[in-house]
């Protein structure tokens, strides 16, 4: 027996990832070195002390029930948590383990600790790339889409989008080239997410979309009103001028079966008839709304 714990101890002090061992009255019976050093506890704070107590220490939610169905099922569970210690964030996987005696009762539990912040932080950057529009960060089509895709098939929710299209952005490029477009377009997207938050996109050129669940008449309407001098911006170059203002077309539909191209086609009318009518205002989708 004492062979074989000393060869469980080696086994376990060699794994480069941090791990505590407990008994079925949850008392901390081995800790490894690198649960230590990678949480800065020491000894006497952790050996045989309740597993909850651990936890509490980490600041960290880990369901400990769990360990029931560790026990009756003898297999391992598996589930990923974010540590926040000394304003330091770490991701983890951690896995529950039954160890059994030669019996194959199980006799203790090994809860494993892997670091995988770096493949994390690499998946956001991705995902940033993927979901995000590289010059104001919003989201772009692909993230909007999603965003749409994540809200539908939800009956109690009405989603409305506010399809926004810059008036004056052509001549502004040809007057004073892309790079005044470029500053005009992060300009409007810093006021945008400033007032809307993160429910902003831009899905291309000078076209962007605000996003709202569930909001209400006078609300959407007070939005709008404020937006459309958020648009508003003169840009100067050589004594010459050139404003930029906003055409928006607002939707509203039920986000039960959504549909992204028949929300597109009504905003390219709605967009048309703000363009036709004289720029810098807004049409609805919706005849019972009256600016």
């Amino acid at each position: 027996m004492n062979n074989n714990y000393n060869n469980l101890k080696n086994v376990l002090e060699s794994m480069p990832m941090a791990l505590y061992v407990k008994n079925l009255e949850n008392k901390i019976i081995y800790v490894n070195k690198v649960f230590f050093k990678t949480f800065n506890l020491t000894y006497n704070e952790v050996f045989y002390k309740n597993e909850k107590a651990i936890l509490s220490l980490l600041n960290i939610n880990l369901n400990i029930d769990n360990d029931i169905e560790i026990i009756r099922e003898k297999k391992t569970v598996c589930c990923e948590r974010t540590i926040n210690k000394n304003e330091n964030q770490k991701t983890y996987q951690v896995y529950k383990s039954p160890i059994f005696n030669n019996k194959n009762e199980v006799i203790s539990i090994m809860t494993l600790y892997n670091d995988i912040t770096c493949i994390k932080n690499r998946e956001d950057k991705l995902e940033k790339l993927a979901y995000r529009d590289y010059l104001t960060n919003l989201l772009n089509l692909r993230g909007l889409i999603k965003y749409i895709s994540s809200k539908s098939n939800n009956p109690n929710k009405e989603i409305t989008l506010l399809f926004i299209d810059l008036d004056n952005f052509k001549k502004l490029n040809d007057t004073f080239g892309h790079k005044y477009g470029d500053k005009a377009l992060k300009i409007i997207a810093k006021r945008l997410s400033e007032f809307s938050g993160n429910n902003v996109a831009r899905i291309g050129g000078d076209e962007f979309i605000i996003i709202y669940e569930n909001i209400g008449y006078n609300e959407l309407m007070n939005n709008v009103s404020k937006i459309l001098s958020l648009l508003r911006l003169k840009l100067e170059k050589n004594n010459e001028e050139v404003f930029i203002s906003g055409s928006i077309g607002v939707v509203t539909e039920c986000c039960n079966n959504l549909d992204y191209n028949k929300l597109i086609a009504k905003e390219d009318i709605c967009l048309y008839k703000a363009k036709v009518n004289g720029k810098n205002q807004v049409v609805f989708d919706d005849e019972d709304f009256k600016i």
